[in-house]
């Protein structure tokens, strides 16, 4: 139906749903086991095989392997993603470069600048343990601040701040707040423009305090050359910026409780989700085909499923508050598939959807309900769709029949390759 009813459980939770059975002797809901005859299955295994397929039917696979990707893996997991992790990196990269588009990863090089990278996370380069070394919260960093001096680059990036501000303030004082050039190239917000304005005047007079150059580096760590392209850096800083890498990473605490899980190019970063383990490199240019590269390279090496089975794991939240409404209504279609019914109703089903995506589902859920029966009720069916049936109705009154009311679906459609269904 159009409300789907979703549990406060994991995705899996709630398309198996409709598996579930209670072990002999056992009154406690605890005591629910899946049982994968009731998909048709013969084990778990072909169970998980099955509902991967379902995914794909009901046009959910790219969201949950997405949700797969970014869940974060344990060294000591026994993965064999994590174990085999340098092998895949090679081969996403192979991937990308037979698409013509190598140069949509920069991969992390410990002695090389990432130009694709902030100015702060070339510093830090991992992941930070300690949400003061994340974005410009790093130039209050007492440890970051003390090397950025003893290297001598306070000045410089005090330098690229002002020069960030004083351009970003001359660019975008006359947009209107949330205008779209705002998301992707200032630093600034627009109701911080005026606080800017007047740091800038205590510069100019010689007057500003530690909170303004502290302010101003800030804005200078969230720098990226390529994506800003305002001319700020050059090889003689970005060289200097290694430096302060090399002693910002002999000198990091070693307390886990502030430290950082460096990058190891030959190691997994545990701290790191899937994704980021995998491309190991700051994104350039198409996301979206950098993720096909890694769904190919991950079926390739077998570890597709594994990537499935954990995006799983996500949680749709209270009544499916953490789900868009397309995923709420694929939730309930994958339920209801994964049992393999002999009768399927579509009750307004695809409301959810664009008109093109719904006929898409629709098609593929029809494909796979093939030799059994699919009843779709809506309000925009035609009737020269290869139903084997199409009834009419005008509020309550029956307004039209078409098609054998005797036929069977199975029979009709077998000789046209079409799959049996009713509307």
């Amino acid at each position: 139906g159009p409300e789907p009813l979703i549990l406060d459980g994991s995705l899996r939770d709630n398309i198996l749903y409709g598996l579930r059975r209670v072990a002999p002797y056992t009154v406690n809901p605890a005591g629910w086991s899946i049982d994968p005859g009731r998909a048709g299955a013969a084990d778990e295994a072909e169970l998980e095989l099955k509902l991967i397929e379902v995914l794909r039917i009901v046009g959910l696979a790219d969201a949950v392997f997405r949700f797969g990707l970014a869940c974060k893996l344990d060294r000591g997991s026994g993965s064999e993603l994590v174990a085999g992790i340098s092998a895949i990196r090679a081969r996403v990269r192979a991937g990308l470069a037979e698409r013509g588009i190598g140069a949509a990863i920069e991969p992390y090089d410990p002695a090389r600048y990432t130009r694709n990278a902030t100015i702060g996370e070339n510093i830090v380069f991992g992941v930070p343990l300690d949400s003061g070394l994340v974005g410009a919260s790093l130039a209050n960093h007492e440890l970051t601040r003390r090397i950025l001096t003893d290297l001598g680059l306070t000045e410089t990036l005090l330098g690229i701040g002002r020069r960030i501000a004083a351009t970003m303030l001359e660019i975008f004082a006359d947009l209107p707040p949330g205008h779209v050039l705002f998301e992707q190239y200032s630093f600034i917000a627009a109701e911080d423009f005026q606080e800017y304005g007047d740091l800038l005047g205590r510069v100019e007079a010689g007057t500003a305090n530690e909170a303004d150059h502290t302010r101003l580096i800030g804005l200078a760590l969230l720098y990226v050359e390529p994506r800003h392209r305002l001319g700020l850096l050059d090889r003689a800083v970005e060289a200097r910026i290694l430096a302060v890498r090399a002693a910002f990473h002999e000198r990091a605490p070693a307390d886990p409780a502030h430290a950082i899980a460096f990058y190891d190019p030959r190691g997994y970063c545990a701290a790191a989700p899937v994704r980021d383990n995998v491309l190991f490199g700051a994104v350039a240019q198409d996301a979206v085909v950098a993720d096909e590269a890694i769904r190919d390279t991950l079926a390739e090496f077998g570890l597709d499923a594994e990537i499935y089975r954990r995006g799983l794991e996500q949680s749709a939240g209270y009544a499916g508050r953490l789900l868009f409404p397309a995923m709420k209504t694929q939730i309930a279609l994958a339920r209801c598939l994964i049992k393999q019914p002999q009768l399927l109703i579509l009750n307004n089903a695809f409301g959810a959807f664009g008109q093109n995506e719904a006929r898409q589902i629709l098609s593929r859920i029809r494909a796979a309900m093939a030799g059994r029966t699919v009843i779709v009720a809506g309000r925009d069916l035609a009737s020269d769709h290869g139903y084997d049936l199409h009834i009419a109705f005008e509020g309550a009154r029956l307004a039209a029949v078409q098609g054998d009311v005797g036929a069977t679906p199975a029979e009709d459609r077998a000789g046209s390759g079409q799959p049996g269904s009713g509307a």
